[in-house]
């Protein structure tokens, strides 16, 4: 009977050890899939740490990339706006050379006009003028005051005028009796066949001769 107890204690015991060892190890398995699964999650945390890290440095590069094409194009941007200012100087030059030949040609032509309408007038005038020199070359011997005065009332006016028109570069060339001949202004209208072997000088002016910025336009008419 006492045997028969102890081995029911024993197996009693036995089945006891067999319980807590079977708690035991599936506690250890549960250790064990804990600590499996605190590997795998720091494997993921650090598997997503190290893809977060290469998207960072894929990110950067593409960033990098990016920013060296903006860079480029950028530059390539400001190469064609300086050609593009380089090119607008050029025309700028030349309009400038363009506007300058022109005002020179403008003021060259109104100069050359001004001058043309100057010896027209003065072409136009030359009747008027050389009448009124004749004249007073042969004003008629008077003793009648009225006369007189008119006269030389007339040779004031004319001898101004002349003045007015000698002040805008205009000469009027009036020899005198007895100046040598001056081919260059003067027209000599009679035969002088006969006068070839002596000096020929001015016997008589016929007419009076202009000249207009050292241009001779009406050449004195002379008799020798």
């Amino acid at each position: 009977m006492s045997n028969s107890n102890n081995n029911d204690k024993k197996t009693s015991q036995n089945l006891e050890d067999l319980k807590n060892q079977n708690i035991t190890n599936s506690v250890d398995e549960k250790e064990l899939e804990k600590n499996d699964d605190d590997i795998k999650s720091k494997n993921s945390i650090e598997a997503d740490k190290i893809s977060e890290e290469k998207t960072e440095e894929i990110n950067m590069e593409e960033i990098s990339k990016s920013f060296e094409e903006y860079l480029k194009n950028l530059e390539k941007q400001i190469a064609t706006k300086e050609q593009e200012i380089k090119t607008w100087q050029i025309k700028t030059a030349r309009l400038s050379e363009e506007l300058q030949k022109y005002d020179k040609h403008k003021e060259l032509y109104a100069t050359e006009m001004a001058k043309k309408a100057k010896k027209d007038l003065l072409k136009n005038l030359h009747p008027f003028l050389n009448t009124l020199y004749l004249a007073f070359n042969f004003l008629p011997n008077t003793d009648d005051e009225n006369i007189t005065k008119f006269f030389k009332t007339l040779k004031i006016s004319f001898d101004t005028l002349i003045n007015d028109i000698q002040k805008q570069q205009i000469e009027i060339i009036v020899p005198k009796i007895g100046d040598f001949v001056d081919p260059t202004t003067m027209n000599i209208i009679n035969d002088i066949s006969n006068n070839q072997n002596q000096e020929i000088t001015v016997k008589q002016v016929v007419s009076i001769g202009i000249k207009v910025d050292n241009q001779v336009i009406i050449p004195v008419s002379i008799m020798v």
